[in-house]
């Protein structure tokens, strides 16, 4: 279908460039509200985070595998929550480094009685002079320091301390660290040989003219710049207020906690989705038609390649990143901390498939298969083909960066928004860019689940 058949919204300009200044003026507050929001401070969690976990795992690679180097000195996070130090406090003691490990034990004030003061107990018992809590006690320990391999090691060192075998919690250790490793160690290597791959197609494509071309040119968007920029900003809106939103349903319907997340999904897509069709004077069926041309096999044949390149881009700007990010927690902690917080395997599908399923569906449609083709022609027209198409793709991206609102992450999000886009302008295929999307988002799903 062409921009002809379209039947794109005209709206009047008395009243959509005031409903527009409104809507700016909104998104920015809220904008503004949620970034200031993860800068003030928070309430703290009560596991450890995702950068305490790769430490642990990390130690129990060097413990378990005795031909590996002397493991370097933990890297600690500014700021660190409590246990968070509590971890890494126990890892500390393992490497026989007693100063460091009292000082992130006994570092700040706990209330009596608190698991805070019952781990202080155990450590004191375990790498001092100091009585052995209770098992009960001890137990109470396992939720908050994750479960894992340190909890197992300080198991086994108060199992001492007592006169009792502490080989049974060795064997925990081992055996929750080990499938990790195992895990991580094959998706490592799935990541270097996408990342290889990546660079032999990134430069095939940059350097000459083999690669995939689109089997037609690229649709461009008829709706004037007007009733786009109404349909994105009240897309916005609509996302900065999902989670108010399914904070309401829970709250009025008898949901589990963890439909927060699709319900939150749901609202914006639904709301997005309904503001660009009117827009374009489209039906969803012929969107996405449009955005699909050709056969799919062709267009999932050349994510391989372009999810290689995205590995191998991400990973050199993370490179080139790091020391303006070093100690920075991670970019949006509070959904890898949800992502890690459930064990029901339903209730976990659930999340990979909101994350990993509804989110790059629709997210693609928005920034590859609406924003780049509808700025596309119009740079092109006057930058030449190549320029505008360049910088309509640079553009797209940093937009598919910037909507997250997280300035520590935005240099990996803007680069793989480029390359989604990149994909999308050489397959003209939207196909291929979900599923790089997808399979990004199901990786980063899995590693923080190998890790929880």
């Amino acid at each position: 279908m062409d921009a002809a058949q379209a039947r794109p919204w005209n709206p009047d300009r008395r009243w959509a460039d005031p409903l527009i200044t409104l809507l700016v003026l909104l998104a920015l507050l809220t904008a503004w509200g949620a970034v200031a929001t993860r800068r003030g401070p928070r309430p703290e969690p009560q596991r450890p985070g995702l950068q305490a976990r790769v430490q642990e795992l990390v130690q129990a690679a060097h413990s378990l595998i005795p031909t590996l180097a002397t493991p370097r000195p933990l890297l600690e996070t500014p700021g660190a929550a409590f246990w968070d130090r509590a971890l890494f406090s126990i890892l500390a003691g393992d490497q026989g480094d007693l100063t460091t490990s009292r000082r992130l034990a006994l570092q700040g004030h706990v209330p009596p009685g608190s698991t805070e003061a019952i781990f202080r107990r155990s450590w004191q018992a375990a790498y001092d002079l100091g009585t052995v809590p209770t098992p009960g006690e001890i137990d109470q320990l396992r939720e908050p320091l994750g479960g894992g391999f340190a909890y197992s090691r300080l198991r086994a060192r108060l199992a001492g301390r007592a006169s009792q075998d502490p080989e049974p919690f060795r064997a925990q250790a081992r055996a929750w660290a080990l499938p990790r490793l195992v895990a991580l160690g094959l998706g490592g290597f799935a990541a270097l040989s996408l990342g290889f791959l990546g660079l032999v197609a990134g430069a095939t494509l940059l350097l000459t003219r083999k690669g995939p071309h689109p089997p037609a040119p690229l649709s461009a968007f008829a709706m004037p710049g007007r009733a786009l920029l109404l349909a994105l900003l009240g897309w916005f809106v609509a996302l900065r207020f999902s989670g108010t939103v399914a904070v309401l349903c829970l709250s009025i319907l008898p949901f589990p906690k963890a439909m927060a997340l699709p319900i939150a999904y749901g609202f914006h897509v639904c709301v997005g989705a309904a503001l660009l069709l009117r827009a374009e004077g489209l039906t969803l069926r012929e969107a996405w038609c449009r955005a699909t041309p050709g056969p799919l096999p062709r267009a999932l044949g050349w994510a391989v390649a372009f999810l290689g390149i995205a590995v191998a881009s991400v990973f050199l700007v993370g490179i080139l990143a790091s020391p303006l990010v070093r100690g920075s927690e991670p970019p949006q902690r509070e959904l890898l901390e949800l992502v890690a917080g459930f064990q029901n395997p339903l209730t976990v599908l659930l999340l990979l498939l909101t994350i990993a399923g509804l989110a790059p569906l629709f997210e693609e449609w928005v920034f590859r298969g609406v924003i780049l083709p509808w700025l596309g022609p119009r740079l092109a027209a006057r930058l030449g083909e190549r320029r505008g198409w360049g910088l309509a793709i640079l553009l797209s991206g940093l937009a598919f960066g910037a909507m997250h609102l997280q300035p520590v992450g935005l240099p990996t999000l803007a680069t793989l928004g480029w390359v989604l886009g990149w994909a999308f302008f050489r397959t003209g295929n939207l196909w291929t860019a979900v599923a790089v999307h997808a399979c990004w988002n199901a990786s980063v799903f899995l590693f923080v689940r190998v890790l929880a």
